[in-house]
């Protein structure tokens, strides 16, 4: 076990290319519009928002879900390694929905937003 930081660029970029996942024994997406805003005013005033817990494994290791959506990912044996967010889903839905466009370009449809509350971007 070890401890890395990353930024938040790099976050985005592992969710965008589905490199770091959501298993699927998580809870969904729940936050309602005030906690999102929370989070945000706490980025914005450069408050500390916590870690986040990471398992690196095979990508076909665990049934997962791209983070922000709620259909299954399947997987063929695809190689290399992939992250699967097991805490701060919550906080990294609700930032990288905000700050980035990774989970409005994977959704081509609200239908498969996690939840009705990731509908909307901006408060």
């Amino acid at each position: 076990m070890e401890n890395q930081r990353l930024d938040f660029g790099e976050i985005v970029r592992k969710i965008a290319e589905d490199k770091m996942l959501l298993p699927d024994f998580q809870r969904g997406f729940v936050w309602k519009d005030e906690e999102q805003r929370k989070i945000v005013a706490s980025v914005l005033a450069k408050m500390p928002i916590g870690s986040i817990l990471l398992l690196k494994s095979k990508p076909d290791e665990y049934a997962s879900k791209s983070i922000g959506m709620k259909e299954k990912n399947t997987y063929q044996s695809q190689d290399g390694e992939v992250e699967f967010l097991l805490d701060g889903q919550q906080r990294m839905t609700a930032l990288t929905n905000v700050f980035s466009n990774v989970i409005y370009e994977k959704c081509k449809m609200f239908s498969k937003l996690s939840s009705r509350a990731l509908q909307r971007r901006f408060f």
